[in-house]
């Protein structure tokens, strides 16, 4: 009896990868195309839809031919090259965003540990304490007094 596995059957089948399917999905994450890309550019790619074998509830799943899908994110960055550039550039921004959130979770962390060294100034109202009212101008009975803390600046006309 011979056996065959279903690997090496699958490969003489098909040894370029001309058939070869991949979903939607990994289609936009592997060569960073956006659903206009894949629906709406001409010409339209096609696809075969399948029941979602992952999760039930959720809607079909759309199946394209890998090599339509490769020219296309080919078409849209200029070359295969550029889209390995794109991604590594959306990774280094990724991995600084995570530090930056790190970073700002970890100051909020200690800033909760030890809050007797943190006041919250955002918390208290600023009542102003104003100057004498001085006369700008005497011909318009203008007048103006300024906040002796904050410096804000306030005219206004004697009646």
């Amino acid at each position: 009896m011979i056996r065959i596995h279903s690997n090496s059957f699958q490969r003489n089948r098909d040894d370029k990868g001309r058939h070869r399917l991949i979903t939607r999905t990994e289609a936009k994450k592997e060569f960073l195309l956006k659903d206009c890309d894949l629906d709406q550019r001409e010409p339209i790619l096609k696809f075969i839809s399948k029941k979602n074998p992952h999760e039930f509830a959720r809607g079909d799943m759309k199946l394209y031919l890998f090599p339509q899908v490769s020219d296309r994110g080919v078409l849209v960055h200029g070359s295969q090259d550029s889209i390995e550039d794109e991604k590594e550039r959306r990774g280094i921004k990724r991995r600084q965003q995570k530090q930056k959130n790190f970073s700002k979770k970890m100051k909020d962390l200690r800033r909760s540990v030890r809050s007797s060294l943190y006041t919250k100034d955002f918390d208290k109202k600023h009542e102003h304490e104003f100057d004498q009212e001085v006369c700008i101008d005497e011909d318009q009975d203008l007048w103006e007094k300024k906040c002796k803390s904050c410096g804000q600046v306030i005219r206004f006309e004697k009646m």
